[in-house]
């Protein structure tokens, strides 16, 4: 009976050392708050087309995003993106600044449970600016409209808050000149949850 009394104390001593070892180690199951907020670091470019023709081609611009919503579900984001891509280039001897902007409502899914790939689409208001680069602010002009955007990316739960990302977002936006600017833009992303 007694090495019987010994085996069940081993057992339970085991059972619950194994426990306490699995409570300490971190687990990072697709966490999610209520809200989320981030921002992004990139490169991009655009093409400029009126009447199907091809006006400017800019590339080797710089891109920016930043981003904040809410979390529907675990797989589901609803938020607002604002993001940018500028381009500076020399044109006749003239250095000029390229800028367009989007300030977008995005939805955000992620397809597959507990995994960081995801698809995004949304909808929102563009404006682009082209101007010599050391022209007076106030001088500067904006051409508005709206845009579409979709996007793909994958992001990597580094925390239980904090996630790094990769992701590639295409904009097709119409401007109230009847100019339409494709551009698209990779960036690396970290995002709080």
């Amino acid at each position: 009976m007694k090495p019987m009394k010994i085996m069940m104390a081993c057992l339970l001593l085991a059972a619950s050392g194994s426990a306490l070892a699995q409570e300490a180690q971190p687990t990072y199951s697709r966490y999610r708050t209520n809200w989320y907020i981030g921002f992004g670091l990139g490169g991009g470019g655009a093409v400029e087309n009126v009447d199907t023709s091809v006006v400017e081609e800019f590339k080797g611009g710089v891109s920016f995003m930043f981003k904040v919503g809410g979390v529907i579900n675990p797989n589901w984001l609803l938020g607002y993106e604002v993001g940018a891509v500028g381009v500076f280039q020399e044109i006749g001897g003239n250095e000029y600044q390229y800028t367009i902007q989007h300030h977008n409502c995005v939805a955000t899914w992620f397809p597959l449970d507990d995994q960081g790939l995801f698809l995004k689409a949304g909808v929102g208001l563009a404006a682009r600016s082209f101007h010599l680069r050391n022209e007076d602010p106030q001088d500067r002009k904006f051409i508005t409209g709206f845009n579409t955007q979709l996007g793909i990316g994958v992001e990597f739960q580094l925390t239980r808050s904090f996630n790094l990302g990769a992701e590639i977002n295409a904009t097709v936006s119409a401007l109230e000149d009847e100019r339409i600017v494709n551009d698209a833009y990779a960036m690396l992303t970290f995002s709080w949850y």
